[in-house]
Parts: C-alpha cells; structure tokens; sequence
C-alpha cells in the first residue's frame, strides 16, 4: 500500500508522466522486485496500466476517486476478514460448540462489516487529500513551533 500511495503523490505533482518503480523503490527503500509484483497484481486487475520505454512507468487507469482503498486491499491481500469464520471466500470452521452464539465471532463479524464500510468508503483521492492535508498542518505546526523558540 506503500508504495500505491507514493505513486498517488508522485502523480500529483505531475500527472503528464507515468511513474517509474525504481523511483518508488528508492523513496520508500523497498525492493524493486517486490513493487513489481505489486504493480503486476494492480495492471491485471485494470487498476493501472503501464508504458515501456525510457520515459514508461505506470499510471492510474481511472480516475483515483473511483478507486476504493477496499478495491486495492482485496487486490492484494485478499479478503478483509479478521478471523476465517467471519469470511466468505476463505471460510474454515472454528473451534468453537456453537459459531451462531459465539460472542467473539460475533464481534468480529461487525469489525468486518464496519472495516469493509470504511474500507470501501474511502477513495484513493480522499485518501491522498487527507494525507496532503495533515502534512500541510503538521509542518504549519513545526513552522509556528520554530517562531516562538527564536531569539
């Protein structure tokens, strides 16, 4: 997720060019082979598509507001299930006597429910605003922190 996010920043500061894994590998010191496989999970899916050449890279297929983080975790993690008896495609049976009573499936039934809401809530746009955002107040706040310490 890393590195999709990196992809969402680097593309926003300039969307006229695709973006290189190895850029991505050395900005978030991860290995290029393992953002490759990523990115090979998220082009078959048609979440990004991708251009060779020197100039090649990736970019998003659709625009990042029709993209859902839930779309992209399920593309590359799987089901977001928090215990296999809560979920659909990966069921196993627990050890529990009764799974219709058990309080922690219970539990773990709505956990599901209300990470797959927000999950499928959130877009990668509102995503990468909300991250443009706190660090646009984080560094506000270091800024107005280094005024008052100034002699």
């Amino acid at each position: 997720m890393r590195a999709l996010l990196k992809m969402v920043d680097l593309l926003s500061k300039d969307p006229a060019h695709p973006v290189g894994l190895a850029k991505i590998a050395r900005q978030e010191r991860i290995p290029e082979q393992f953002i490759k496989q990523i990115f090979v999970k998220l082009r078959r899916s048609g979440i990004v598509r991708s251009v060779r050449g020197v100039e090649g890279g990736f970019f998003f297929a659709k625009p990042l507001d029709l993209i859902t983080v839930g779309q992209v975790m399920r593309i590359l993690d799987g089901p977001v299930d928090p215990i296999p008896c809560v979920s659909q495609s990966g069921y196993a049976k627990c050890t529990c006597a009764d799974e219709t009573t058990c309080g922690f499936r219970i539990v773990m039934l709505e956990a599901k429910k209300r990470l797959t809401e927000l999950f499928e809530h959130y877009s990668l746009l509102a995503l990468a605003n909300d991250v443009r955002d706190r660090r646009r107040a984080s560094f506000s706040a270091l800024d107005s922190s280094q005024d008052y310490y100034q002699i």
